[in-house]
């Protein structure tokens, strides 16, 4: 894992430990693209919601093909 992520989690932006873990999952997505999030309906409790309005499903959906 990239250590500017850890240096961030003392940012009073990250100061909540969902917010934290929201905006973490965001810049583990924008280094790699196989990140993907999955939640039970918790991405407003969670923050996941950071990482779906900055990756829409759109860039989550596989090609059926690319095991082909």
């Amino acid at each position: 894992m990239d250590n500017k992520i850890l240096q961030n989690l003392s940012d009073p932006q990250y100061s909540y430990p969902r917010v934290a873990y929201g905006k973490t999952l965001v810049k583990l997505g924008e280094q790699d693209k196989r990140i993907v999030v999955l939640d039970a309906d918790l991405a407003k409790s969670t923050k996941t919601a950071f990482f779906q309005e900055k990756f829409p499903a759109s860039r989550n959906k596989q090609d059926s093909n690319d095991d082909d």
